[in-house]
């Protein structure tokens, strides 16, 4: 791809669930692009070898422990990341979970566990993100991870497709600075 046409040089990201999987193929592809990117997620052996990498690779990353469904770790990683970089102009809410296992089988403690990772905690890290993308001035994007489970059923599956078809309305919750 023509570098030029995807510069975000100057640009800060953040990659929730990035210590591994799809976060961790965004939150590269960010730094191969030119972004600073923080590196996040519940494991922080795994952020810390994936932003060693990127760092490694001539990319500019840091990592940090995050769990999205606390608010307060949200509104960490939101300062972990000004204090690394100064700024924040893009959020990838990519962290989520899954349980597999019957409708019938499924806790109500395991639903809300699901819920509050997929759905909540994407809420939470988006609404510091955009605060802060507001308080720059300089607007910034936000980007919901979704899945194919929101519109296709998956056996197994129950509170999985619930939050990630929820999510999919988040950007409908429009802010006065249309950030989401």
């Amino acid at each position: 791809m023509n570098a030029k046409l995807f510069d975000l040089s100057g640009k800060v990201a953040i990659v929730t669930g990035s210590g591994r999987g799809l976060g961790k193929c965004m939150a590269e592809g960010l730094a191969e692009f030119g972004a600073k990117v923080i590196i996040c997620d519940l494991s922080v052996t795994e952020a810390l070898e994936t932003a060693q990498a990127i760092n490694e690779a001539g990319g500019v990353a840091a990592a940090t422990f995050v769990d999205i469904s606390k608010r307060q770790s949200c509104e960490d990683l939101i300062k972990f990341a000004l204090n690394e970089f100064g700024r924040l102009d893009i959020l990838v809410n990519n962290a989520g979970i899954d349980i597999i296992k019957p409708a019938e089988a499924l806790s109500e403690s395991e639903w809300d566990r699901i819920l509050d990772v997929d759905l909540k905690g994407h809420f939470i890290c988006s609404q510091f993100a955009a605060i802060q993308m507001m308080e720059q001035g300089e607007g910034g994007s936000i980007i919901n991870i979704s899945s194919i489970a929101s519109v296709v059923g998956i056996h197994g599956l129950t509170a999985y497709p619930s939050s990630v078809t929820l999510r999919k309305l988040l950007p409908l919750l429009k802010s006065r600075t249309n950030l989401w």
